[in-house]
């Protein structure tokens, strides 16, 4: 289970039982001016193939850290593939992407965190055009 937390400049990540242990991770605190997007995980997201620390099986769980190397980036992710996951994009951050399961309503998360940045509010045309 990983249990969240907003605050008006932080998202608290708590990683508990399973969770915990496949990912090698208590916690994680993510400032959220270093946030770029967020959105429910697609069918085309995937685990980077080079995997340091983590808990893989095909289909049923990938946990822990990814490295991308095409991309030259690090990425956490801790998801069942239960189609219950959200992708957070980062920047000047310890990872690139965040990717996780939500005990919770994606859709509500997504929001939240979303009216917390004014950046993420606007839709994709209107950051180019600005």
């Amino acid at each position: 289970m990983i249990k969240t937390e907003i605050t008006k400049s932080n998202l608290f990540l708590n990683f508990e039982g399973w969770d915990a242990l496949w990912s090698f991770k208590g916690s994680l605190n993510v400032e959220l001016e270093k946030i770029s997007d967020i959105r429910r995980v697609s069918k085309e997201d995937s685990a980077p193939d080079l995997k340091v620390t983590e808990a893989y099986l095909p289909r049923v769980v990938s946990a822990g850290i990814y490295y991308d190397l095409a991309k030259g980036s690090k990425e956490f992710w801790c998801t069942r593939h239960s189609g219950s996951a959200v992708v957070i994009e980062l920047q000047d951050f310890e990872y690139s992407r965040l990717v996780f399961d939500l005990d919770e309503n994606v859709d509500k998360f997504i929001s939240n965190i979303r009216k917390s940045l004014p950046e993420l509010k606007k839709t994709k045309l209107e950051r180019i055009l600005t």
